[in-house]
């Protein structure tokens, strides 16, 4: 995913607008929360299209080169999307939904699992 500069309103508004489609699940932490209508139009402006899709079925729209971004907000949460759309390539560590953090080589040794990334 390319490098955007984008101001934090407008990270938080795309943040807004991928999470609104998530199932109901924990509140927003944290992060201040984004406009999700203006979150709409930076996705459709700033070329988010040209490789994600929205929508499903007949509502889908945009490209197929990268993963459809409907329903991200069931598996991400808000604070985590924030990161991620501010810089996308900085990924030291796996993110787990289920403890809500960045998992390291020490919660993969308390399983006896190889830490893997």
């Amino acid at each position: 995913m390319p490098q955007f500069r984008l101001q934090d309103d407008e990270i938080q508004a795309i943040a807004a607008y991928l999470w609104q489609s998530a199932i109901t699940g924990p509140a927003l932490a944290k992060q201040t929360p984004g406009n999700a209508a203006h979150g709409k139009e930076l996705f459709e402006a700033r070329g988010c299209e040209a490789c994600h899709s929205i929508g499903e079925g007949p509502n889908l729209v945009g490209g197929d080169f990268a993963a459809n971004l409907s329903r991200v907000g069931e598996k991400d949460n808000y604070d985590y999307l924030v990161r991620w759309i501010l810089n996308p390539r900085v990924r030291t560590r796996p993110y787990s939904p289920y403890e809500k953090k960045d998992l390291g080589p020490e919660d993969y040794a308390k399983h006896d699992l190889p830490f893997v990334f």
